[in-house]
């Protein structure tokens, strides 16, 4: 999928009172993205080391800028119900072969639309929003936007490539426990 980035959607704090809800995604290569959900300010995404649920999405983005990864922030035009996510994420709190970080946001618009969507990655998912209107507009941060616009091609992965992410991130998070623990 095709993603025209402009150098007036660069995504700043200031720019979270106008979207109420958007699929976030992020990463330092996008292959395979984090997949997250930000509604009303406050940012869910379920990870390889547990849950972040209802933190402000400020903290999120600081620690995003800090680690020097990419961001698109994808608004949409649904409103999702706090409880609603509350649960869902809940639900997809352990990441692997059956859930990734992209379910429990794919399941948050479904629910939400009281609808189905054939999208077994997000690149999949945000065709199709757009498609239905849904979704509205791009805003980024990290990307180099000469000019006016830069299109990126988000990259197609599989499953496999998904859980090895899943299992490096593990690991990296279990070797930094263990170090600070000695």
């Amino acid at each position: 999928m095709r993603i025209d980035l402009y150098s007036d959607k660069v995504f700043t704090p200031n720019k979270l009172a106008l979207i109420k809800t958007a699929i976030v995604l992020n990463g330092s290569d996008f292959n395979p993205p984090h997949v997250g959900l930000l509604l009303n300010n406050m940012y869910f995404s379920s990870t390889a080391n547990g849950l972040k649920i209802n933190v402000p999405f400020e903290h999120i983005f600081n620690a995003f800028k800090r680690r020097k990864h990419k961001v698109i922030v994808a608004s949409t035009n649904i409103n999702i119900d706090l409880p609603l996510a509350l649960e869902i994420f809940k639900q997809h709190n352990f990441l692997g072969v059956n859930y990734s970080c992209y379910k429990p946001v794919k399941v948050c618009f479904e629910k939400s639309l009281n609808t189905l969507f054939d999208a077994t990655y997000v690149y999949q998912l945000l065709p199709i929003l757009i498609n239905q209107d849904i979704l509205l507009d791009f805003h980024h941060h990290g990307f180099n936007v000469e000019g006016h616009k830069k299109s990126i091609v988000l990259p197609r992965y599989s499953e496999k490539e998904i859980l090895n992410c899943i299992d490096k991130e593990r690991f990296h998070f279990d070797r930094n426990a263990e170090i600070s623990v000695h």
